[in-house]
């Protein structure tokens, strides 16, 4: 949920100590890089990190022009600029998160849907030592608070 501020606020507690925290910083840092480049900010962010691996989905935030491109058929056309232009900025985007999680980015890899206006952020990070065995998972969710089917370890429900 937003705070009135733009900020993301978390709603589960971590399994450790300030990990909740670190993700919500991730995220609301995630989407004000996405306001300075692209022009907008994405409505809904949510991190996730996973032994080495970070994900940061984000939704919303195309303008209107990217918009009109999408609607009339020239999807592509979205991707690939947003791929060009966050290729010109990743170097912020790593610089960020190793800041932030105090572990160095061995790959960042950009996707984005504009049909369903998501961008996804994801960082492979250097293994922090806490074995890959039973490292932590620790999840964020934003804005308006649901969790996809299965993240909690149960199945789908067959809708």
């Amino acid at each position: 949920m937003s705070d009135g501020r733009g900020a993301l606020e978390p709603l589960e507690e971590p399994s450790r100590d300030g990990a909740k925290s670190q993700l919500l910083e991730i995220s609301n840092t995630v989407v004000g890089l996405h306001k300075q480049f692209y022009g907008r900010g994405p409505t809904k962010a949510r991190s996730t990190l996973v032994r080495d691996v970070l994900v940061v989905v984000l939704e919303g935030g195309y303008s209107q022009a990217e918009r009109t491109l999408v609607e009339s058929g020239r999807a592509e056309t979205v991707q690939s600029s947003r791929q060009v232009l966050q290729s010109a900025v990743k170097e912020r985007w790593i610089e960020a998160v190793e800041a932030l999680l105090g572990r160095r980015v061995r790959a960042f890899v950009s996707a984005s849907d504009p049909a369903e206006q998501l961008q996804v952020e994801t960082f492979i990070l250097e293994p922090d030592g806490t074995g890959p065995e039973r490292a932590p998972v620790h999840v964020l969710e934003s804005s308006d608070g649901n969790r996809p089917a299965g993240s909690d370890g149960s199945q789908p429900s067959g809708e």
